[in-house]
């Protein structure tokens, strides 16, 4: 009798295996191998997996039960991607967090634009508001996910742009022209106003070859160097024409003691501004008394020159062999 019962079980059992192997190969089921590992967890049955692999297939069921690389590959996804990109793996067969889940590891900040020339207060406010807190979700505050205290690189550089003039609806500004000579031009303001003749003097100014329409626009952003799943790379802080703002206002800011100093400047070593990284990155020399020391002293021929806070330049010696 126990023998037959033994028998029937494991009949029943290999029908519904049969059945799950067979469902499984022939229907597209979101997030499958999410759903075998809350099953293996939780001691699920054959028969609970199979109800639940069926009514995932139909929509029935979401497993959110998310990995740090399913998390980690969204929060990637999402910086060349962006929402759109976000929204359709989401609904896909991987069935990857949405952007509420992600929100506490990548969050869009409310940064400030520079439009009409470049300020260390935008610029503080900036990186105050990337280690700070958030409130972009109503009124209530959130509060920025960080590793710690770390250390940071610098990173930024020269992207192309459209060369064209554009309106801002946020700051009532003209956009687009070359902040670098925008306080030579002439131009009182770049707002737009109630009529047309802040438009016309700067169409004036840029005839006139006063200022002109700018074509690049440095790109800075700050990065986490610790090993933890919420040292994602910070956004993009500032767009402007100069290095030297930012390195300043990043030595100014309260956050540097807070959060960790700024280690590293990473750039691709345009020779145009070569001068102005050596000086910020060059101007001492690693002595006895430096925590660096030991670690370099029997290294016979390095260049032991740093900047403040042992602030090292890392550039893309490349630029060398194409400028020569």
């Amino acid at each position: 009798m126990n023998l037959a019962t033994a028998l029937s079980s494991t009949h029943a059992r290999l029908e519904v295996l049969n059945e799950l192997i067979k469902f499984v190969g022939t229907r597209t089921v979101p997030a499958q191998h999410r759903i075998f590992l809350i099953a293996a967890k939780q001691g699920w049955s054959d028969k609970k997996l199979l109800e639940h692999l069926h009514l995932a297939a139909s929509g029935d069921y979401s497993a959110y039960t998310f990995s740090d690389y399913e998390i980690d590959l969204t929060v990637l996804l999402d910086e060349p991607g962006g929402a759109g990109a976000v929204y359709a793996m989401n609904h896909s067969i991987f069935a990857l967090p949405s952007l509420n889940t992600i929100q506490p590891y990548r969050r869009q900040r409310k940064l400030v634009t520079c439009t009409d020339g470049v300020r260390i207060t935008d610029i503080s406010q900036n990186i105050a508001t990337l280690f700070g807190s958030d409130s972009s979700e109503g009124d209530h505050a959130f509060e920025v996910p960080h590793p710690g205290r770390c250390g940071h690189t610098l990173s930024f550089d020269e992207l192309a742009t459209e060369k064209r003039v554009e309106y801002d609806p946020a700051t009532d500004n003209m956009t687009g022209l070359c902040l670098e000579h925008l306080g030579s031009s002439g131009l009182e303001t770049l707002k737009v106003g109630s009529g047309i003749e802040n438009v016309e003097a700067a169409v004036a100014a840029i005839r006139a070859e006063r200022v002109h329409i700018a074509h690049e626009t440095c790109v800075g952003a700050i990065a986490h160097l610790a090993l933890s799943r919420l040292a994602y790379p910070s956004p993009t802080f500032l767009a402007a024409v100069t290095f030297v703002h930012i390195a300043f206002a990043s030595s100014i800011s309260p956050f540097n003691s807070l959060h960790g100093p700024i280690l590293s400047v990473a750039t691709d070593g345009d020779p145009n501004r070569r001068a102005t990284l050596f000086m910020l990155c060059m101007h001492q020399e690693i002595l006895p008394g430096n925590p660096l020391y030991p670690f370099v002293k029997n290294l016979d021929g390095l260049n032991r020159c740093v900047g403040e806070d042992n602030l090292t330049g890392d550039f893309d010696y490349k630029h060398d062999f194409k400028h020569s």
